[in-house]
C-alpha cells in the first residue's frame, strides 16, 4: 500500500533556510555546485516501477464514466508502485469562496476532483504550472489544501519559495521516492518568494526564470532596430536587442534560444539534490510549454531543457518528466536515466467558467449560450495531436539500474457521447501504433531504441547514448 508523506518538508532541511538571506561576500548562485562529484545511484528494491501521467485538466469526477478502454488504463496506473501527473486545473469549492479570477485561463475543478484523483491510482502531483494562479494566489492555496485533504502528496508549489522548491516523499515497500516539481512555462504572479527583512513571504509556485532570444536576419535586425530607434522602446547591445519585451539577436538560423535565471537553476538543482539524500529514488519533473521554434505543437523542445534536465540527473534525479506541450515529444537515456520531453494530456475535460471577458473574447452573446456551449467554442481548435497521448512505466531492476521502459499509447479522441471526450482510453491497435511509430520516430534523434511489441513501445537503458 502507498502512503503519502507530509506534502512539504521543513524549508531549512530541504532547500536551506537562508538562501535568500543576505549572500556572504563572495557568494554567488552557480548550478554547477549543486552536482555532487559522485552521482548517488537508486536503491529501491528490484521491480519498482514509477508510471508517469501527464496533464490532469479536470473540471469535474471522471471515475463514473468508466468503461472498458479506461479501466484498463487505470490498472496499469494502480498497478505502480508510485504514480504521477501534473494537476493542471485549479481545484477547490468556488461555489463557497467565491474568488475572483486571476490571470490565465481560468480552468476550475470542484474539490471531489482531488479525491477522483486518488481513487484514479495517482499518488502524487505537481502544481507547479501555467494555470496554478488562474484564480489568484488564494486559489493555488486552496488547491494545495483540496489536494492534502484527498490524501494526495504535491510538489512544486507552497506558502514560501523554499517551501515551493522542496520535495515531496512518498513511502512504499520497496523504497522511498522524492518528488520535484516546478515550472517554466507561467502565468500572472505566480512566483514564491520567502521572506526578506520587512516584506513577508509570498505564496506561489516553484518556477524556472528564462530568458527567451529569437534569431533574426541581418536585414531583419536592422528593421528593428529602426522601429525601437524611431519610438525610443528598445535595449541595445550590438547584435541584440529588446524591444516590446523580447529580445532579438542576429542569427543565420531561425529559431528560439533561452538563457535561464542562475539563482532558479541553481535553487531547483539544489532541490533535486537534497531529495535524493532523503530517498531511494528521486523524480523531477518540469511544466515546459517552451520549444525550439515556438508552439505547443512542436515536438523539438527548448534548448535549455536538455542542459537543465541533464544536469538535473546529475545531480541525483534518476527520473525526469516534461510535461505542459500538449504534443507528445522524444524520449532520451542520459547515462542510462531516462528523460521524457513531453508525454501529452492524461485528463482533457476542462472547464472554463463562461466569465463576461471571456464571451466578449469569443464573440458570444450570453443571452444566447450555454456553459457547454463556451465550452466547445474555447476547445473546438484544438490541433488532432493534442489528443494523442502516452503514459510510461520505469521498472528497476537489481542495484537501482532501470530494466526497462513501456510506453502505453492513449487516445483522447472524442468517442459518443461527448461527456466521454478527452478520457485516457488505452488506444486501439491502429491509433496505436501510430502513436507509437511517432514517440520512436521523435525519440530516434536521442539514440534511442523504442521497439513496439504488442501494442506496447518498450525501451531498455542499454539502448540509449552513454
Amino acid at each position: 500500500m502507498k502512503v503519502g508523506f507530509p506534502l512539504l518538508c521543513v524549508a531549512a532541511i530541504a532547500c536551506g533556510a537562508s538562501i535568500h538571506a543576505a549572500p556572504p561576500s563572495g557568494f554567488r548562485y552557480d548550478p554547477a555546485t549543486q552536482i555532487p562529484p559522485q552521482r548517488p545511484p537508486a536503491t529501491v528494491r528490484e521491480g519498482f516501477t514509477f508510471l508517469a501521467a501527464g496533464d490532469l485538466i479536470m473540471g469535474q469526477p471522471i471515475l463514473d464514466q468508466t468503461d472498458g478502454p479506461l479501466e484498463k488504463t487505470l490498472e496499469i496506473v494502480r498497478a505502480a508502485d508510485v504514480a504521477m501527473a501534473n494537476q493542471e486545473t485549479p481545484v477547490f469549492a468556488q461555489d463557497e469562496l467565491q474568488l475572483p479570477p486571476g490571470p490565465g485561463g481560468l480552468l476550475i475543478g470542484t474539490p471531489d476532483v482531488a479525491k477522483n484523483v486518488k481513487a484514479m491510482g495517482i499518488d502524487v502531483v505537481s502544481v507547479a504550472n501555467n494555470h496554478a494562479v488562474d484564480w489568484g494566489l488564494q486559489g493555488l492555496l486552496e488547491t494545495m489544501r483540496t489536494l492534502r485533504g484527498a490524501g494526495l502528496a504535491f510538489a512544486g508549489g507552497g506558502p514560501s519559495r523554499a517551501a515551493a522548491r522542496a520535495p515531496a516523499y512518498i513511502e512504499t515497500p520497496k523504497g522511498r521516492l522524492g518528488f520535484v516539481a516546478a515550472a517554466s512555462t507561467t502565468n500572472g504572479p505566480s512566483l514564491a518568494a520567502d521572506g526578506v527583512a520587512e516584506a513577508p513571504a509570498r505564496p506561489g509556485i516553484s518556477v524556472i526564470r528564462t530568458t527567451r532570444i529569437a534569431s533574426v536576419s541581418p536585414a531583419e535586425f536592422d528593421v528593428l532596430k529602426g522601429i525601437a530607434t524611431r519610438y525610443g522602446s528598445a535595449l541595445s547591445s550590438g547584435d541584440q536587442l529588446t524591444l516590446l519585451d523580447q529580445t532579438f539577436r542576429v542569427s543565420s538560423e531561425p529559431g528560439f534560444t533561452y538563457v535561464m535565471n542562475p539563482i532558479d537553476e541553481y535553487e531547483v538543482l539544489k532541490a533535486v539534490r537534497a531529495s535524493k539524500q532523503k530517498a531511494d529514488v528521486a523524480v523531477f519533473t518540469v511544466h515546459a510549454h517552451e520549444s525550439l521554434i515556438g508552439g505547443d505543437e512542436s515536438p523539438i523542445p527548448a534548448d535549455f531543457l536538455p542542459k537543465l534536465y541533464h544536469e538535473a540527473i546529475d545531480a541525483g534525479a534518476d527520473i525526469v518528466v516534461n510535461h505542459g506541450s500538449h504534443a507528445l515529444r522524444g524520449i532520451e537515456l542520459y547515462k542510462g536515466k531516462p528523460i521524457f520531453y513531453g508525454i501529452g494530456t492524461f485528463v482533457f475535460q476542462s472547464h472554463v467558467p463562461a466569465t463576461q471577458d471571456w464571451l466578449e473574447r469569443f464573440g458570444l452573446d450570453p443571452r444566447t449560450v450555454t456553459p457547454g456551449d463556451m465550452q466547445e467554442t474555447v476547445f473546438a481548435q484544438d490541433p488532432a495531436e493534442w489528443h494523442d497521448s502516452i503514459i510510461a512505466a520505469v521498472e528497476f531492476g537489481r542495484q537501482g539500474r532501470v530494466r526497462e521502459i513501456r510506453i502505453y499509447p492513449i487516445d483522447l479522441r472524442a468517442v459518443p457521447p461527448s461527456k466521454l471526450r478527452g478520457l485516457p482510453r488505452l488506444a486501439t491497435r491502429e491509433v496505436g501504433e501510430r502513436i507509437l511509430t511517432t514517440m520512436r520516430r521523435l525519440s530516434e534523434p536521442y539514440g534511442t531504441d523504442l521497439r513496439i511489441v504488442n501494442g506496447v513501445g518498450i525501451i531498455h537503458p542499454a539502448a540509449g547514448r552513454p
